[in-house]
């Protein structure tokens, strides 16, 4: 059984280097749902690199419910983030980004 778990997670560690490399690369990012507690310490350390790896700004859309959480989002992101949309539901996220 160990060998299993060393498996799963260098297939785990895998896919959080892709994220990362992704992210890294991204000019915009969405967002959903997202909270950020302090028990998600591996999603807050994945978009804190991303975000601070960036050597331009890129664009962020928070799609959230709880203002606060939005709010909070923002603050985790820092300053390399030129600009923050904040959206309280999916629909008005995809009817403002609908493109005719």
């Amino acid at each position: 059984m160990p060998s299993k778990r060393i498996e799963d997670r260098g297939r785990l560690s895998f896919l959080w280097h892709l994220a990362l490399r992704e992210l890294c690369d991204a000019t915009r990012v969405v967002l959903i749902g997202v909270s950020f507690n302090p028990i998600d310490a591996d999603l807050r350390w994945l978009v804190r690199q991303s975000m601070d790896a960036h050597n331009n700004p890129i664009a962020i859309d928070i799609v959230n419910q709880n203002r606060d959480h939005r709010e909070h989002t923002a603050r985790l992101l820092g300053s390399n983030v030129h600009d923050v949309q904040h959206y309280e539901d999916a629909a008005r996220y995809l009817s403002d980004k609908r493109v005719d």
